[in-house]
């Protein structure tokens, strides 16, 4: 997104969609897509973020300070820093932001906001329903002019991550040995490129199962000459977030359920509102299919009248990160941040003050 890094860089302000990873390796450590697993050996990656949440501030610093030195080679000292967060995030993690930024890396001002929020942003409203799904978790938010109501939000514990396990426990069941290590790494590219939502579920699985033409199978030959095929995995691992039990979480409900919950917990007034404005955000919203699946599953959860509506857009990978560049753009941005004065004098907990 060349353009919009340019537009947020003359704007004057840097955003942050906080996640990544950092292994340690031959040297010190390496950060995000310096991982590469064939020379860091068998070192874990460390991730400094938990869904979102901080928990190891000392990790975070270093992921920072590889973004700000290596990657954007910027002057920290003074910039205004917007940093995505997800909703309900903890005292603790806030408060460790803070205290890394404006003692560590010096900044002049700091804004915190929900990456529900700024999906939303993105899509041009600033009501509505987010089901933004990442690498960890799905969370579900209402958001009634710009604010997360709180009080509806609902969260399912199968992200990205959660679905490449799965992808790779059904390849297993099918014969398609995944061995090594690296290998196990490639199931999520595999999963991306090839996985999609059934509209009709459990005729498209029977349909791979009794060995119809239609859908097909796809081969896919891995870089020793291994040959693996996909056929019902490309249904079976993101339909576990509309079927969270096909992986074993009996009792948890669905996306689209979890939805419905959020919407009955609003106020009567803005039912309307969230039902027509329904926004997929988050890495793990891309499967192709994903958009018209809910459309439908909404629609027969909520009968007429209630006019339903669901919004994909293509960038919504990103659309937290683009909700961010686009509210940093304005020219009141500065106004909605702590300033590092206002932090000396009060400190880290003036988070809490200003962004609720």
């Amino acid at each position: 997104m060349p353009n919009l890094l340019k537009y947020i860089q003359y704007a004057g302000a840097i955003v942050i969609d906080n996640g990544a990873f950092i292994a340690q390796g031959q040297i010190d450590w390496y950060a995000g897509e310096e991982v590469d697993e064939s020379r860091i050996g068998f070192s874990p990656p460390r991730h400094p973020v938990d869904n979102g949440i901080i928990t190891n501030a000392d990790d975070m610093e270093l992921l920072w300070k590889h973004l700000f030195d290596k990657k954007l080679q910027c002057d920290t000292e003074d910039s205004s820093i917007l940093l995505t967060e997800p909703a309900l995030n903890s005292k603790g993690s806030r408060e460790k932001a803070a205290t890394a930024l404006f003692e560590y890396f010096n900044i002049g001002a700091l804004n915190l906001s929900t990456q529900e929020s700024l999906a939303l942003c993105a899509s041009g409203r600033n009501t509505g329903l987010i089901v933004d799904s990442g690498l960890y978790s799905t969370r579900i938010v209402p958001i009634y002019e710009g604010l997360a109501l709180r009080h509806g939000i609902q969260r399912l514990d199968i992200g990205g991550q959660q679905m490449t396990d799965y992808f790779i426990q059904t390849l297993q069941d099918s014969g398609n040995g995944l061995e090594t290590r690296r290998e196990r790494a490639l199931a999520a590219n595999i999963k991306e490129e090839y996985c999609y939502v059934a509209q009709g579920f459990e005729g498209e699985a029977r349909a791979f199962q009794e060995g119809h033409s239609l859908p097909t199978e796809t081969g896919y030959t891995l870089a020793d000459g291994k040959r693996i095929t996909v056929g019902k995995e490309k249904v079976l691992a993101p339909e576990v977030l509309f079927q969270p039990h096909l992986m074993g979480l009996n009792g948890e409900a669905g996306i689209q359920h979890l939805a419905a919950a959020s919407i009955a917990k609003s106020d009567v007034s803005i039912k309307d509102n969230l039902y027509g404005n329904i926004v997929l955000a988050g890495g793990s919203s891309m499967f192709p299919g994903i958009e018209s699946r809910m459309q439908a599953e909404m629609t027969r959860l909520f009968p007429s009248p209630a006019k339903v509506g669901v919004h994909a857009s293509a960038e919504r990978k990103h659309s937290a990160w683009i909700g961010g560049a686009m509210l940093s753009s304005l020219s009141t941005f500065r106004s909605m941040c702590i300033l590092a004065a206002e932090y000396d004098e009060i400190g880290p907990g003036i988070v809490h003050r200003r962004f609720l």
